[in-house]
């Protein structure tokens, strides 16, 4: 048995193969392969914004007799603490690990508020 032969080179002398690809494909010298380039947290940013925009939708909650409008976590917080006034144990555990940190009179600072208040190492 013989071996099939080879197939000519396409014309301007170029062996297309493993490591050698079409001289139309390569990347045109002084251009990036990768222009735009990977996203940065772009899924995050994206699912942040998403959990914001559901936790302060506005919500119509009944107090009583009375109909209230709330941001939505605020309605939450509510019935967490409800229950957890009421005694029920598994709802109780978001009601402290939220309010694990706070003192009374005093405001939580962001975090760019939190950076701006840092001493600087000089």
């Amino acid at each position: 048995m013989s071996k099939p032969a080879k197939p000519a080179p396409p014309s301007g002398g170029y062996e297309v193969g493993y490591g050698k690809p079409p001289l139309h494909t390569r990347f045109r010298k002084g251009q990036s392969g990768n222009a735009r380039g990977r996203p940065r947290n772009g899924a995050m940013e994206r699912a942040r914004k998403i959990v914001l925009e559901e936790a302060y939708r506005t919500v119509t909650v009944r107090e009583g007799e009375k109909i209230v409008e709330m941001p939505a976590i605020r309605a939450v917080m509510r019935s967490h603490l409800r229950d957890a006034l009421k005694g029920n144990g598994p709802t109780s555990g978001p009601c402290s690990a939220s309010s694990k940190n706070w003192k009374p009179g005093r405001r939580r600072l962001s975090r760019p508020q939190m950076r701006a208040r840092r001493p600087r190492n000089q």
